[in-house]
């Protein structure tokens, strides 16, 4: 009993290190939009900073799902340095492998 309860604390404490902090810089193909990304895979939350032209918004992040390098989550308006009071809500997808953050149509690269 005491080896079973030994070998699940341990491979409590090796997914943990798995869990990753992103603080990254994307810009789109454009080079119109600009991301800046902090997420905490452990937490399954973060922020992304998003410039686009005279806009400066941030967005709370919730991560649903982290899995082969790849971290998908939902991006929730949170404030604004540039006076909007709302945002549309987006789906995104950052590749870690690939150092990629996509949302609906526009592809980013990033640092």
């Amino acid at each position: 009993m005491k080896q079973l309860l030994f070998i699940i604390i341990t491979c409590m404490f090796v997914f943990k290190a798995y869990a990753v902090s992103i603080s990254t810089k994307c810009t789109s193909e454009s080079g119109r939009s600009e991301y800046t990304l902090n997420l905490d895979t452990n937490a399954r939350d973060g922020m992304i900073r998003y410039k686009f032209m005279e806009q400066d918004v941030f967005y709370k992040v919730i991560i649903a799902k982290v899995e082969s390098g790849i971290v998908e989550g939902m991006a929730v308006f949170e404030k604004s340095n540039t006076g909007e009071d709302k945002g549309n809500s987006f789906l995104f997808k950052y590749d870690l492998n690939n150092n990629v953050f996509e949302e609906l149509n526009i592809i980013a690269k990033c640092d």
